[in-house]
């Protein structure tokens, strides 16, 4: 009976320790892959440090504990700035205070789409991190906006206002191409003077 109990003791274990060799090589294989989304890019951090390699959609290899991946959209980006102040929404976000160069005071309500250039994710991430489109995008929007709306009278801001939106189209294509990404389009949906 003893020499029962000893190999069954023995024989549980050897699969203790099977199981446990089943279950590291489980996690270490399908640790190995990542599915980048439709839209998505894959950025790979190694210990810390961001690689040059880019991972695309799909099913991606990657070394398990040293590479871990950051998803990052490449999908068309928008920016509303919609001058709801009077309607109880008092963020900065939310508005677009100009001055005319009448010295007329304008809010200017815009959408702005753009993406980030795929093939330089890795760089965004690495330089501006997850708050690109705060700290990096809108201000220059705002500058740019701010700066061409000077430029015209109040009048001048509604009458020509398909030349304004050229300009500030194509200051906005230089300037935020010059980021990493691609302007794709500037809706000027309203003037509200005071």
């Amino acid at each position: 009976m003893e020499q029962i109990n000893q190999a069954l003791t023995k024989l549980s274990k050897k699969l203790a320790a099977a199981g446990l060799l089943a279950v590291i090589i489980l996690v270490i294989v399908f640790g190995s892959f990542t599915i980048i989304g439709p839209g998505q890019r894959g950025i790979i951090v190694q210990f810390g440090k961001v690689s040059d390699r880019i991972m695309g959609e799909g099913l991606n290899f990657k070394l398990p504990i040293r590479d871990s991946v950051v998803k990052i959209s490449v999908q068309t980006q928008t920016i509303q700035f919609d001058n709801k102040m009077g309607k109880g929404d008092t963020t900065e976000g939310s508005s677009m205070f100009c001055a005319t160069k009448d010295l007329q005071d304008v809010q200017i309500a815009v959408i702005v789409n753009y993406h980030l250039d795929a093939a330089k994710v890795n760089q965004t991430y690495q330089q501006y991190g997850s708050t690109y489109q705060v700290n990096i995008i809108e201000p220059i929007i705002r500058e740019v906006i701010k700066s061409q709306a000077a430029l015209y009278t109040a009048e001048e801001l509604v009458t020509k206002r398909a030349e304004f939106s050229n300009k500030v189209s194509a200051m906005l294509s230089e300037k935020i191409g010059s980021k990493d990404s691609v302007f794709e389009r500037l809706n000027i949906t309203n003037f509200q003077f005071s």
